[in-house]
């Protein structure tokens, strides 16, 4: 994985990863990454979860409980 910052000031870009299937240790260094970037984290490169909202909603609930939304409910989840 790799993590470098979008600005100087603020965010981050985070690639080289899967977030559908991460490891302890590389939520670890994301979440750290977010945190230190601002709150701004960039992941690139997830093509695959396109087809997997429910991988996607999984990464974002690490962060926190999720929002409803009337899309959840279209997309599944």
């Amino acid at each position: 994985m790799k993590v470098e910052p979008l600005t100087p000031a603020f965010g981050a870009v985070c690639s080289e990863v899967d977030i559908g299937a991460l490891t302890d240790e590389e939520w670890t260094e994301i979440e750290g990454a977010f945190h230190a970037a601002g709150g701004l984290l960039l992941v690139r490169g997830q093509d695959a979860l396109c087809s997997n909202p429910r991988a996607v909603a999984h990464f974002a609930e690490r962060f926190g409980p999720l929002e409803d939304n009337a899309k959840y409910f279209q997309m599944g989840l």
